[in-house]
């Protein structure tokens, strides 16, 4: 190996050793931040064969090289240490990587860049008044953006980039890209059979002017869905969900720049039918009170009522169904009942059979 060869290698150790002990955290402000470590967004070059060829021991050696700093970026990445992962990425570039690791360092930086983005710098998420409504009500909500950083955060509303693909020997020239919210609205009819019925509906809407939030502030969208709209007279659960993205050209904090879709936390809400406020009360011994009764559409209410954030009550229900999807003299119209409660407990659309489900709750007790 040669000596300048050991020596690049050693720069390259010296300068992750000191990635390790920088004082770097989520709550740093871009500025501060460079301080401490350099961070440009850098976006790998596709380079070409370069015209020195490498021998077998130098081209290993590189790939070696290359390797390292990508396994130390994706570490930090895991880590959420998104300033030294792109530090460690910054110098990766200085390197000119060929394919494929130009690739995967790119891919990486866009990872690491919208994490940094998402956990740091903003929030953003859907919420809804109340996790349940009657049939009739209006489901009342918000889309919301809110700035958790120390610096101005920008999205323009419209944004001059680069046209693509001039024609041969024309000048380059600019267009215009406008920011845009996708709202995609999801619908789900449970019936007491067993059977999901699925219903999607996709609306995009511009940002009519910037904007513009000063650490702390909030954008706010509201959202109203009236629940008359669809099978008003139907008696089964129904549950919507509102799932966001933000295609923007550019969204800035402070000085730095990202780009990217930025997605929303999605939100949904139950809907249930007149008069099922009682199920409420003790869920799991409403289940069992409708098994004993025979009353599909009753068990398959009760159900719904059960947080899917309480492991205690969801465990107690995958027992119940286990033992009676199990006994060979159960009705199938109740044990199709007990499934679709399944169904809306783990959020699936997917009319798994009988078979199917038996097979994942056996699975899920021997964790």
């Amino acid at each position: 190996m040669s000596k300048s060869s050991t020596g690049r290698i050693w720069t390259i150790l010296a300068l992750l050793l000191s990635l390790l002990v920088l004082p770097i955290s989520c709550g740093s402000s871009p500025r501060e931040a460079e301080e401490e470590a350099s961070v440009e967004g850098v976006i790998l070059p596709r380079t070409p064969p370069t015209s020195v060829a490498l021998s077998e021991e130098q081209r290993l050696e590189q790939e070696n090289q290359l390797q390292s700093l990508l396994d130390q970026a994706a570490l930090l990445h895991v880590k959420e240490d998104y300033r030294a992962a792109l530090e460690v990425i910054r110098i990766a570039a200085t390197m000119n990587p060929p394919e494929p690791f130009g690739h995967r360092f790119r891919a990486l930086e866009i990872k690491v860049r919208a994490d940094l983005l998402r956990r740091c710098y903003l929030d953003a998420f859907v919420r809804f008044d109340r996790p349940w409504y009657t049939i009739g009500e209006t489901i009342e909500g918000e889309i919301i953006l809110m700035n958790i950083s120390d610096q101005l955060l920008v999205v323009p509303a419209t944004t001059m980039v680069a046209a693509p693909d001039p024609a041969p020997g024309a000048e380059s020239a600019e267009q215009e890209s406008r920011s845009v919210v996708r709202s995609v609205m999801t619908y789900r009819e449970y019936l007491p059979s067993n059977t999901v019925i699925t219903n999607r509906q996709t609306e995009n809407f511009g940002i009519p002017q910037d904007i513009r939030l000063q650490p702390g502030e909030t954008h706010r969208i509201p959202v109203a869905i009236d629940t008359n709209d669809i099978n008003v007279a139907g008696q089964m659960y129904r549950r919507y969900r509102i799932a966001c993205s933000l295609h923007a050209a550019e969204i800035r904090v402070g000085d730095e720049i990202f780009h990217g879709v930025l997605e929303y936390r999605p939100a949904h809400a139950g809907v249930f039918p007149r008069n099922a406020e009682h199920l409420a009360d003790e869920p799991m011994t409403r289940v069992r009170q409708a098994l004993a009764k025979a009353s599909p559409l009753h068990l398959s209410l009760a159900a719904a009522f059960i947080d899917p954030r309480d492991q205690a009550q969801c465990r107690a229900y995958e027992d119940f169904c286990l033992e009676e999807l199990e006994r060979p003299e159960g009705l199938p119209r109740m044990q199709d009942a007990l499934m679709c409660g399944l169904a809306i407990l783990q959020d699936d659309e997917n009319n798994r059979s009988k078979e199917d489900w038996i097979s994942w709750l056996r699975k899920r007790r021997r964790r």
